[in-house]
């Protein structure tokens, strides 16, 4: 799993990676650790979102205010699939956290982070006939139960 933490200076760093490979639709999360307070407004208040672009420019933000909830004292967490969109492409993405508060023209942005999206994991020869069927089996059997 994939994790990021915004300090209240806005820094955006990667504090574990994981493994994300080219085409994995959902197989992994990003946890997203962010302040509760940035500039004296509570994040809960504001618009947040995940901005991220591939190495050819084509990106999305995803808005993570509503997944916003409690961890530890000053801190919120939330979680975002590793959808499609960030893996299409094999290389890096920028990542970085982006925050409005409309009240305060408050328009904040955190630096940006490099993760890597692995090629495809190549797959060598086929399984024999011989297994096929005895998985075949076991599957045959947990759908009966």
């Amino acid at each position: 799993m994939l994790v990021l933490k915004m300090s209240e200076d806005r820094n955006l760093m990667i504090t574990k990676r994981g493994n994300s490979y080219q085409d994995e639709n959902n197989a992994e999360n990003i946890k997203i650790i962010l302040p509760k307070i940035l500039n004296e407004v509570d994040l809960k208040n504001c618009d947040v979102y995940l901005c991220f672009a591939n190495q050819n420019g084509i990106g999305d933000t995803i808005k993570i205010t509503d997944g916003l909830v409690e961890y530890k004292e000053n801190y919120y967490v939330t979680y975002v699939p590793i959808a499609q969109t960030f893996t299409y492409v094999p290389g890096t993405i920028q990542m970085w956290v982006k925050i409005l508060y409309t009240p305060l023209n408050m328009n904040a942005k955190s630096n940006e982070v490099t993760y890597t999206i692995k090629a495809h994991r190549d797959v060598e020869g086929n399984i024999p006939e011989y297994q096929m069927s005895i998985i075949d089996d076991l599957v045959t059997k947990m759908d009966e139960t």
